[in-house]
Protein backbone atom coordinates (compact mmCIF):
# COMPACT_ATOMS: atom_id res chain seq x y z
CA UNK A 1 0.00 0.00 0.00
CA UNK A 2 1.70 3.77 -0.97
CA UNK A 3 1.06 6.52 1.17
CA UNK A 4 1.08 10.35 -0.01
CA UNK A 5 3.91 12.13 2.02
CA UNK A 6 3.01 15.17 0.69
CA UNK A 7 -0.04 14.93 2.43
CA UNK A 8 1.02 12.78 5.81
CA UNK A 9 4.03 14.47 6.44
CA UNK A 10 2.33 17.97 7.10
CA UNK A 11 -0.69 16.44 9.24
CA UNK A 12 1.90 15.09 11.48
CA UNK A 13 2.94 18.55 11.78
CA UNK A 14 0.14 19.60 12.98
CA UNK A 15 -0.59 16.90 15.34
CA UNK A 16 2.72 17.85 16.80
CA UNK A 17 2.42 21.54 17.39
CA UNK A 18 -1.05 21.08 18.90
CA UNK A 19 0.19 18.77 21.30
CA UNK A 20 2.90 21.18 22.45
CA UNK A 21 0.51 23.73 22.95
CA UNK A 22 0.09 24.83 26.70
CA UNK A 23 -2.86 23.78 28.38
CA UNK A 24 -5.62 26.58 29.41
CA UNK A 25 -5.69 27.64 33.01
CA UNK A 26 -9.41 26.47 33.92
CA UNK A 27 -12.00 29.54 35.40
CA UNK A 28 -11.52 27.34 38.77
CA UNK A 29 -8.13 27.95 38.89
CA UNK A 30 -8.26 31.53 38.27
CA UNK A 31 -8.63 34.09 40.96
CA UNK A 32 -10.06 36.79 39.79
CA UNK A 33 -13.36 35.68 39.71
CA UNK A 34 -12.93 33.91 42.99
CA UNK A 35 -15.29 35.03 46.61
CA UNK A 36 -12.98 35.79 49.20
CA UNK A 37 -15.22 36.96 52.51
CA UNK A 38 -12.06 36.97 53.86
CA UNK A 39 -10.11 39.62 51.84
CA UNK A 40 -8.70 42.82 54.38
CA UNK A 41 -7.37 45.69 52.02
CA UNK A 42 -4.14 46.93 52.61
CA UNK A 43 -3.18 50.63 54.27
CA UNK A 44 -3.36 53.38 51.46
CA UNK A 45 -0.31 53.57 49.54
CA UNK A 46 -0.72 57.07 47.88
CA UNK A 47 -4.07 59.27 48.09
CA UNK A 48 -6.85 58.99 46.05
CA UNK A 49 -9.59 61.42 46.03
CA UNK A 50 -13.35 61.81 44.10
CA UNK A 51 -15.16 64.77 43.08
CA UNK A 52 -18.56 64.72 41.63
CA UNK A 53 -20.03 67.31 39.76
CA UNK A 54 -23.80 68.66 40.14
CA UNK A 55 -26.54 65.60 41.06
CA UNK A 56 -29.15 67.53 39.08
CA UNK A 57 -28.01 66.87 35.07
CA UNK A 58 -28.18 63.41 34.26
CA UNK A 59 -25.29 62.47 33.71
CA UNK A 60 -22.22 63.80 36.24
CA UNK A 61 -18.55 64.27 35.64
CA UNK A 62 -16.69 62.38 38.13
CA UNK A 63 -13.50 63.99 38.46
CA UNK A 64 -10.64 61.50 39.61
CA UNK A 65 -7.44 62.36 41.44
CA UNK A 66 -4.80 60.40 42.30
CA UNK A 67 -1.38 60.35 44.24
CA UNK A 68 0.34 57.39 43.85
CA UNK A 69 4.00 56.37 44.65
CA UNK A 70 5.55 60.34 44.03
CA UNK A 71 3.35 60.71 40.81
CA UNK A 72 0.20 62.31 40.10
CA UNK A 73 -2.94 62.03 37.39
CA UNK A 74 -6.70 62.91 37.09
CA UNK A 75 -9.02 61.84 34.63
CA UNK A 76 -12.82 62.59 34.33
CA UNK A 77 -15.54 60.30 33.56
CA UNK A 78 -19.22 60.83 32.43
CA UNK A 79 -21.17 58.52 35.23
CA UNK A 80 -24.87 58.65 35.69
CA UNK A 81 -24.47 58.62 39.72
CA UNK A 82 -26.81 57.84 41.77
CA UNK A 83 -29.32 60.53 43.52
CA UNK A 84 -30.69 58.76 46.15
CA UNK A 85 -27.72 58.43 48.48
CA UNK A 86 -25.67 61.16 50.65
CA UNK A 87 -22.53 62.45 48.38
CA UNK A 88 -20.07 60.70 50.91
CA UNK A 89 -21.59 57.38 50.77
CA UNK A 90 -21.64 57.42 46.61
CA UNK A 91 -17.64 56.21 45.98
CA UNK A 92 -15.96 53.55 48.14
CA UNK A 93 -12.18 52.89 47.69
CA UNK A 94 -10.70 49.68 47.97
CA UNK A 95 -6.97 48.92 48.23
CA UNK A 96 -5.27 45.79 46.96
CA UNK A 97 -1.66 47.10 46.79
CA UNK A 98 0.67 49.75 48.33
CA UNK A 99 0.15 51.20 44.11
CA UNK A 100 -3.51 49.72 43.55
CA UNK A 101 -6.34 51.22 44.41
CA UNK A 102 -10.38 50.48 42.97
CA UNK A 103 -12.63 53.11 43.40
CA UNK A 104 -16.21 52.32 43.31
CA UNK A 105 -19.05 55.13 42.15
CA UNK A 106 -23.06 54.31 42.81
CA UNK A 107 -25.07 54.58 39.56
CA UNK A 108 -28.80 55.62 39.15
CA UNK A 109 -29.53 52.18 39.17
CA UNK A 110 -27.42 51.09 42.07
CA UNK A 111 -25.35 49.04 40.61
CA UNK A 112 -21.43 50.52 40.99
CA UNK A 113 -19.54 51.59 38.34
CA UNK A 114 -15.73 50.74 39.00
CA UNK A 115 -12.57 52.92 38.37
CA UNK A 116 -8.99 51.75 38.59
CA UNK A 117 -5.91 53.95 39.88
CA UNK A 118 -2.94 51.91 39.90
CA UNK A 119 1.01 52.01 38.99
CA UNK A 120 1.34 49.90 35.56
CA UNK A 121 4.52 49.52 33.11
CA UNK A 122 6.06 52.37 35.67
CA UNK A 123 3.30 54.96 35.31
CA UNK A 124 0.04 56.02 37.34
CA UNK A 125 -2.96 55.09 35.27
CA UNK A 126 -6.64 55.47 35.96
CA UNK A 127 -8.78 53.29 34.02
CA UNK A 128 -12.30 52.35 33.98
CA UNK A 129 -12.76 48.54 34.91
CA UNK A 130 -15.72 46.95 33.31
CA UNK A 131 -15.66 43.85 36.19
CA UNK A 132 -13.12 44.30 39.36
CA UNK A 133 -11.88 40.97 40.83
CA UNK A 134 -14.57 39.75 42.52
CA UNK A 135 -13.00 40.05 45.85
CA UNK A 136 -12.86 44.08 44.83
CA UNK A 137 -16.65 43.98 44.48
CA UNK A 138 -17.67 42.26 47.44
CA UNK A 139 -15.77 44.58 50.02
CA UNK A 140 -17.14 47.50 48.55
CA UNK A 141 -20.61 45.68 48.39
CA UNK A 142 -20.10 45.01 52.33
CA UNK A 143 -18.89 49.15 52.11
CA UNK A 144 -21.66 49.88 50.60
CA UNK A 145 -24.16 48.17 52.92
CA UNK A 146 -22.15 49.39 56.13
CA UNK A 147 -23.46 52.71 55.59
CA UNK A 148 -26.84 51.82 56.37
CA UNK A 149 -26.18 49.66 59.16
CA UNK A 150 -23.69 52.96 60.37
CA UNK A 151 -27.26 55.05 60.02
CA UNK A 152 -28.74 52.83 62.38
CA UNK A 153 -26.01 53.13 64.96
CA UNK A 154 -26.15 55.34 68.28
CA UNK A 155 -23.45 56.59 70.60
CA UNK A 156 -25.98 56.64 73.45
CA UNK A 157 -29.41 54.39 73.95
CA UNK A 158 -32.23 54.96 76.10
CA UNK A 159 -35.54 52.91 75.73
CA UNK A 160 -38.63 51.68 78.18
CA UNK A 161 -37.98 47.95 78.41
CA UNK A 162 -40.75 45.77 80.30
CA UNK A 163 -39.03 42.50 81.31
CA UNK A 164 -40.96 40.09 83.63
CA UNK A 165 -42.59 42.38 86.42
CA UNK A 166 -39.51 45.21 85.88
CA UNK A 167 -40.47 48.06 83.93
CA UNK A 168 -37.19 50.58 84.25
CA UNK A 169 -34.98 52.28 81.49
CA UNK A 170 -32.49 50.40 79.42
CA UNK A 171 -29.74 52.93 79.32
CA UNK A 172 -26.53 52.16 77.20
CA UNK A 173 -23.54 55.57 76.82
CA UNK A 174 -20.45 55.47 74.88
CA UNK A 175 -18.28 57.72 76.53
CA UNK A 176 -14.51 58.69 74.49
CA UNK A 177 -11.44 58.48 77.24
CA UNK A 178 -8.64 58.38 75.33
CA UNK A 179 -8.11 58.15 71.47
CA UNK A 180 -8.19 54.03 71.40
CA UNK A 181 -10.22 53.43 74.61
CA UNK A 182 -14.03 54.41 75.32
CA UNK A 183 -15.86 53.45 78.44
CA UNK A 184 -19.32 52.00 77.45
CA UNK A 185 -21.81 52.43 80.74
CA UNK A 186 -24.93 49.76 80.91
CA UNK A 187 -27.60 50.48 83.32
CA UNK A 188 -31.10 49.36 83.64
CA UNK A 189 -33.08 49.98 87.17
CA UNK A 190 -30.55 50.44 90.00
CA UNK A 191 -28.24 48.29 88.04
CA UNK A 192 -25.08 49.85 86.40
CA UNK A 193 -22.18 48.05 84.67
CA UNK A 194 -18.84 50.00 82.94
CA UNK A 195 -16.02 48.77 80.86
CA UNK A 196 -13.36 50.58 79.28
CA UNK A 197 -12.86 48.76 75.77
CA UNK A 198 -9.81 49.56 73.10
CA UNK A 199 -11.03 50.23 69.73
CA UNK A 200 -9.09 51.79 67.15
CA UNK A 201 -9.32 55.39 66.88
CA UNK A 202 -10.26 54.91 63.13
CA UNK A 203 -13.32 53.03 64.42
CA UNK A 204 -16.91 54.56 65.82
CA UNK A 205 -18.22 52.54 68.84
CA UNK A 206 -21.87 52.34 69.30
CA UNK A 207 -25.16 50.45 69.92
CA UNK A 208 -27.35 48.91 67.47
CA UNK A 209 -30.86 47.51 67.58
CA UNK A 210 -32.07 43.62 67.22
CA UNK A 211 -35.70 42.46 66.62
CA UNK A 212 -36.12 42.30 70.19
CA UNK A 213 -36.70 45.01 72.47
CA UNK A 214 -35.24 43.97 75.35
CA UNK A 215 -32.00 43.22 73.57
CA UNK A 216 -29.05 45.02 71.99
CA UNK A 217 -25.71 44.71 70.33
CA UNK A 218 -22.68 47.57 71.31
CA UNK A 219 -20.07 47.33 68.80
CA UNK A 220 -17.94 48.91 65.73
CA UNK A 221 -18.35 49.08 62.30
CA UNK A 222 -15.24 47.30 60.70
CA UNK A 223 -14.33 45.83 56.82
CA UNK A 224 -17.89 46.40 56.01
CA UNK A 225 -19.44 44.39 58.98
CA UNK A 226 -20.86 45.24 62.15
CA UNK A 227 -18.40 43.64 64.74
CA UNK A 228 -20.55 42.96 68.13
CA UNK A 229 -18.35 43.57 70.85
CA UNK A 230 -21.53 43.11 74.03
CA UNK A 231 -23.78 41.30 74.15
CA UNK A 232 -26.80 43.47 75.65
CA UNK A 233 -29.97 42.03 77.57
CA UNK A 234 -32.75 42.50 80.10
CA UNK A 235 -33.77 38.90 81.05
CA UNK A 236 -36.72 38.29 83.55
CA UNK A 237 -35.51 41.69 85.09
CA UNK A 238 -32.12 41.29 85.69
CA UNK A 239 -29.55 42.92 83.43
CA UNK A 240 -26.91 40.55 81.31
CA UNK A 241 -23.46 41.77 79.48
CA UNK A 242 -21.73 39.08 77.38
CA UNK A 243 -18.41 39.86 75.95
CA UNK A 244 -18.20 38.10 72.39
CA UNK A 245 -14.99 40.02 70.61
CA UNK A 246 -12.48 42.35 71.84
CA UNK A 247 -9.19 44.38 70.31
CA UNK A 248 -6.05 43.16 71.73
CA UNK A 249 -4.34 46.11 69.19
CA UNK A 250 -5.42 49.40 68.40
CA UNK A 251 -3.59 50.55 64.92
CA UNK A 252 -5.58 50.69 61.84
CA UNK A 253 -4.92 47.10 60.99
CA UNK A 254 -5.87 45.17 64.24
CA UNK A 255 -8.71 42.86 63.77
CA UNK A 256 -11.02 41.55 67.28
CA UNK A 257 -11.01 38.05 68.13
CA UNK A 258 -13.29 35.92 70.04
CA UNK A 259 -13.61 35.70 73.93
CA UNK A 260 -13.56 32.43 75.42
CA UNK A 261 -16.28 31.73 77.53
CA UNK A 262 -15.78 30.97 81.30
Amino acid sequence: MRYNLGLILPLLFILAACSQQPARTSASTDTYFDKDSNFLPVPAGGNVQVNIGSLDKEEQLVTIKANIAGQQNEKVFSVPVSNAMDTAELYKFVWDTATSCYIAVMKKNMQPRYFHASIKEGDLKILQVGTPPMRISDYADRLYAADSIGRKMVKSLRRRVQSGSVLEDLVIETKQVQPDHVVMTVAYGAVSKTDTLLVPHTLNAGVLGTDKPEEVSYGVLQDGRFVPLYNIQVDAGQLRLKQINKFNGASATDRTEPVQSK
